[in-house]
């Protein structure tokens, strides 16, 4: 055998084997394109899926959130029903205070100033929130009434929404119109005149100033067998435009001295 017989037989021998080489470099580098497709595709999926699973969480803890929610402000509506021994709240009352409440234009409220921090003496009165008030609270607080219509000589006004400190913390539509029901409740003990002289912007909700007149500062809480005897017109409710409001500027901005 020649050197060149070698040479060629050895070359026809490599050929082969190359190409079974490349051969199979083509084929492990498509089963690998291949198997990088299936992977990104399982991945997406897996996203896909894991996606879904979170929005349906949140969709069911949104739920329990607004089933709470109806639940604790179901619980914050007063009725006349928990307070037996109090001369109870009309119909017509109750759906005044609502409508003055929610029928406000928000977006043409003024912005309440600070009030000021409440004085212990004098006929102004801050109450950030009286929502359903039990019977015992109630007592207290119809005293208290009674205190300050005394320091006003028949007159006093409540600032609803409003901190100790002054500050017009304010309230939301639900908390507003049970606070002004429980002061409403308070003068029906007293058998007072109660006007809702304005309602104002506060800092997170709104805040509402209540004017009332008592002619009869030494009235006492009626016992639960002269309820049913209780004045049963409306006179002494009355609902303020804002026309009205500058004729109560100087009793709303409290004029009592500061401690």
């Amino acid at each position: 055998m020649t050197a060149n017989d070698s040479h060629t037989d050895s070359t026809t021998t490599n050929e082969p084997i190359n190409n079974r080489q490349l051969f199979t470099s083509s084929a492990t580098h498509g089963n690998g394109s291949n198997t990088t497709k299936i992977k990104l595709k399982m991945s997406k999926l897996k996203q896909r899926k894991a996606a879904a699973k979170e929005k349906l969480k949140q969709a069911k803890y949104e739920h329990i959130r607004t089933q709470k929610k109806m639940q604790s402000s179901n619980q914050q509506i007063s009725t006349n029903c928990m307070y037996p021994e109090c001369v109870p709240l009309s119909d017509e009352e109750l759906h005044l205070i609502e409508q003055r409440v929610m029928n406000v234009n928000v977006a043409q409220l003024c912005a309440s100033s600070d009030f000021g921090k409440e004085n212990d003496e004098g006929c102004v009165e801050h109450k950030w929130k009286l929502v359903s008030p039990n019977a015992d609270r109630i007592h207290h607080l119809v005293t208290q009434m009674k205190y300050r219509l005394n320091e006003g000589q028949g007159t006093c006004v409540y600032h609803v929404g409003v901190a100790d400190d002054g500050q017009p913390t304010g309230l939301d539509p639900t908390q507003l119109i049970e606070t002004i029901k429980t002061v409403f409740r308070l003068n029906r003990q007293l058998n007072g005149t109660i006007e809702i002289v304005s309602i104002q912007k506060g800092m997170n909700g709104n805040i509402a100033t209540l004017h009332i007149t008592n002619e009869c500062t030494a009235t006492t809480i009626q016992s639960p067998n002269l309820a049913n005897h209780a004045k049963t017109s409306h006179d002494h409710i009355k609902y303020c435009n804002e026309d009205q409001k500058d004729s109560h500027d100087s009793m709303i901005k409290g004029t009592s001295p500061a401690k």
